[in-house]
């Protein structure tokens, strides 16, 4: 299974993400494999020291640092799908072709 199909099918599946998302599985954009080091971890980790962007945005990196540690050095397929205004990024593990970690942008 090429990783498009991947993606589309771990997000048609997920039953954690909402309905709207889920028959938007075919619009999503920027799907690609990609994998991340303990060096992002730790740039999380600075900008969450540095609360630049204020407490929300600190609250969301401390979220992702938490859910995407366990996956440092793994390779995951990653896209965006747009629902109206808001947008959702989603990481997909291939091997069990599973959603690992989701992050929803509200406009």
């Amino acid at each position: 299974m090429n990783q498009r199909d991947t993606f589309i099918n771990a997000v048609r599946d997920c039953a954690a993400l909402p309905e709207c998302v889920r028959d938007s599985a075919t619009s999503a954009t920027g799907i690609e494999t990609s994998s991340f080091d303990v060096t992002y971890l730790e740039f999380l980790d600075l900008q969450i020291g540095l609360n630049a962007r204020g407490d929300e945005w600190s609250r969301r990196l401390r979220s992702r640092r938490s859910g995407l540690t366990e996956w440092c050095d793994i390779p995951l397929v990653g896209g965006r799908i747009a629902v109206g205004s808001d947008d959702y990024t989603i990481k997909v593990d291939p091997r069990t072709q599973a959603i690992v970690y989701w992050e929803h942008y509200a406009d």
